[in-house]
């Protein structure tokens, strides 16, 4: 039961951007973990992402980022952050097929 709470907070970590040494140092301050059980969980964190991707259907990856991307352009737009706010519109753009090869 502790190892899966730790391959979860180390899943989380790594959807969050963290690096192997920032989740390392982590797992050391909250369980106290050496270098190498710490790497053996990243491992197993990493290996169940790629499960998860590799099960996931297309469309509905596609469906999950523009949700995720009109997300980050209203907020964007919030904070008058318009760099940003353009960007997610160009990649919704690539994923609605409106620019790249698919241009209209």
């Amino acid at each position: 039961m502790l190892i899966a709470e730790q391959v979860n907070f180390c899943r989380e970590e790594l959807v969050a951007f963290r690096t192997a040494y920032e989740i390392r140092k982590k797992l050391a301050e909250k369980w106290g973990m050496p270098t190498r059980t710490a790497d053996d969980r990243i491992k197993c964190a990493r290996e169940a992402i790629r499960e998860d991707a590799a099960k996931i259907d297309r469309q509905d990856l596609a469906a999950l980022m523009i949700e995720m991307c009109e997300a980050v352009a209203r907020e964007s737009v919030s904070t008058r952050q318009m760099s940003n706010a353009i960007g997610a519109m160009r990649l919704l753009g690539e994923l609605g097929g409106l620019t790249g090869q698919n241009k209209l």
